[in-house]
């Protein structure tokens, strides 16, 4: 249990050095994406986006599967 209060806690804490990233231009973070991901989305959707992250079966509304938003 006490991992899923690091995940949350891990997600929630934003590296200062990234947030300088808005100063720059953006293609100069190309990295970004993904961790924005990994530290906003994952614990919801999953590491690979499929809707089973670390607190998705504690949600009321079960994550989408992001995997499908080609279709």
């Amino acid at each position: 249990m006490n991992y899923h209060y690091l995940i949350i806690l891990g997600a929630l804490i934003f590296p200062i050095s990234l947030c300088a990233a808005d100063e720059n231009n953006i293609e100069d973070f190309p990295m970004l994406g993904g961790i924005e991901f990994e530290q906003s989305c994952s614990i919801c959707h999953g590491f690979k986006g499929k809707g089973n992250g670390v607190i998705a079966d504690s949600l009321k509304t079960k994550p989408s599967d992001l995997t499908l938003l080609t279709k």
